[in-house]
């Protein structure tokens, strides 16, 4: 891949200990976009994915407990892409 694929992750507003918080996550096999959608209404984040391309691409579920930041950059990964917040 030429050069590093950037997915931008913003909880808008909230406070850091937001992503710190665990959570319940079920998110559907799909695109980036579609999993985001889920985690964010999920986890009461807001999530922006920069990169159009990167939105569109097929990601596998992800289910677990775990926190919102771990949530992000797994999903992330998945994209080929990182994540920042």
């Amino acid at each position: 891949m030429r050069g590093a694929a950037w997915l931008l992750a913003a909880a808008l507003a909230m406070p850091l200990p937001v992503l710190a918080r665990e959570a319940d996550v079920a998110t559907r096999a799909g695109t980036a976009g579609e999993a985001v959608v889920d985690l964010a209404r999920q986890t009461g984040t807001s999530i922006v994915i920069a990169d159009s391309t990167i939105a569109r691409r097929t990601i596998p579920a992800l289910r677990g407990r775990m926190d919102v930041a771990e949530a992000l950059n797994r999903l992330a990964r998945s994209a080929g892409a990182r994540a920042v917040p």
